[in-house]
């Protein structure tokens, strides 16, 4: 299963204003939803609450085909879910964490799980779509 920092992966090619937001995070939701359709893969993408939907009206926790997209409780950011998903699982084959944050992908590597940067994944769904 694919564990991508959603921001991360939203920030890392490109600026994005306020404006488009939302957006380009639907969009980068469901390229992401159709990467995983054609690949026979499944993801948890993780955004933190803060450049999240607003608490009314809108789930912090959707389905779309096989990922799983989640926003974190207000004072808990997507570096701190993800690291501790990371360290709460002992099957080190259970998540390929998505990231080019330093402390995450070095929390992914200390209990041996794989990783990939950021720029490489999107050169991945690139490749593949």
């Amino acid at each position: 299963m694919l564990l991508i920092d959603g921001y991360n992966l939203l920030f890392c090619r490109t600026r994005i204003s306020r404006d488009e937001l939302t957006a380009a995070r639907e969009a980068l939701i469901e390229r992401i939803a159709k990467y995983c359709k054609v690949s026979g893969l499944r993801a948890t993408v993780i955004f933190d609450h803060t450049k999240g939907p607003p608490v009314y009206g809108i789930q912090s926790r959707r389905r779309l085909g096989s990922i799983e997209v989640r926003y974190t409780s207000q004072g808990v950011t997507a570096d701190d879910e993800i690291t501790g998903m990371v360290a709460g699982s002992n099957d080190r084959t259970a998540y390929t964490v998505v990231t080019t944050d330093r402390a995450i992908a070095d929390a992914a590597r200390k209990r041996h799980f794989e990783g990939i940067d950021s720029l490489g994944f999107h050169g991945e769904m690139d490749r593949v779509l």
